[in-house]
């Protein structure tokens, strides 16, 4: 029989049956969750999009497109009432992504779309694109999946840019044309 005593550390596996949680190399922080060195390794993804169309549109300016539909998977992202998509703990890295469909272009011009965090500045700027739309053709500016630096808090939004009132943004159940989409990395 032996009695040993071990020095305090970090065990290879940790079992946390109050957070019914696993940690490997690590002691869990998260409720339901497999992590590993201190990372939740499960699936947190968030995509909002337009239930219907936007009208009237804000010319000359950026504008945040008020998304009112979710659809998610994992705990750590939660949907805001404007539209925008709030960061939670333990997250410093993610994947932007978007696309913004106009169902009616009332005049030839570039059409723009920007990711931001927070609020709209340069700095702020996760993502941008933009494309030159003829009059009378539908068409989407997109932007492609982006890396981007985060903290706890901070609030993801799309804004839309365009010269004419007259345009319509299309937002519909068919494939949820216009959209943001969030996808925790680390």
């Amino acid at each position: 029989k032996y009695n040993l005593w071990l020095s305090k550390g970090l065990p290879i596996i940790y079992f946390d049956r109050l957070k019914s949680s696993v940690g490997i190399n690590c002691f869990p922080n998260d409720n339901n969750s497999l992590e590993l060195n201190g990372h939740n390794i499960g699936r947190n993804v968030m995509t909002r999009s337009l239930n219907n169309a936007i009208t009237n549109l804000e010319v000359n300016t950026y504008t945040i497109i008020p998304f009112d539909l979710s659809n998610v998977a994992g705990t750590k992202l939660t949907e805001t009432n404007d539209g925008g998509i709030q960061i939670g703990s333990n997250i410093s890295k993610i994947l932007v992504s978007g696309m913004c469909s106009y169902d009616t272009i009332n005049s030839n011009g570039s059409r723009h779309v920007r990711i931001i965090k927070n609020s709209y500045t340069s700095n702020n700027t996760l993502a941008w694109s933009w494309q030159t739309l003829i009059q009378s053709q539908p068409a989407q500016v997109e932007v492609m999946p982006i890396l981007a630096n985060v903290q706890e808090g901070d609030i993801i939004y799309m804004l839309y840019y365009t010269g004419n009132a007259a345009d319509k943004i299309g937002g519909n159940s068919y494939g949820c044309r216009t959209s943001l989409t969030v996808d925790v990395v680390c």
